[in-house]
């Protein structure tokens, strides 16, 4: 794949398909903080500062990360064609997987791995 035009292509169909694996961890998250506002609200507790934080980084990290990796993309791929080099799609395919994994792993830590003693404020039940 020497043609210029071509590797972009193949960067921008890349970037589609893991931004699809991207949305559903994102989707993901919000159905954690719909139903974690729902367990609150009929238990009657609050939700702690750090209850908040797990909930809005379930949701945003993954978006973040993938926003993060495109303007990467971007940039490099504006400098690389600029300077007449190839474009580097294998890296970017496994910084996407990389960033895929660790992404799904923190939100699977933050759903599996804080205790829900830490996430709701009992000393607010009534």
């Amino acid at each position: 794949m020497s043609n210029p035009v071509l590797r972009i292509t193949v960067g921008v169909a890349l970037f589609a398909v893991f931004g699809l694996f991207f949305a559903y961890d994102v989707w993901e998250g919000i159905g954690n903080f719909i139903g974690l506002e729902n367990q609150a609200g009929q238990l009657h507790l609050g939700i702690t500062g750090l209850g908040w934080f797990v909930m809005y980084a379930d949701v945003f990290l993954p978006a973040l990360v993938w926003l993060g990796l495109v303007l990467t993309f971007a940039i490099v791929v504006v400098r690389r064609v600029r300077a007449g080099l190839p474009v580097p799609i294998w890296r970017f395919a496994v910084l996407l997987t990389i960033g895929l994994v660790l992404t799904a792993v923190l939100t699977a830590d933050f759903v599996l791995g804080v205790p829900v003693t830490v996430i709701f404020d009992t000393g607010s039940a009534g």
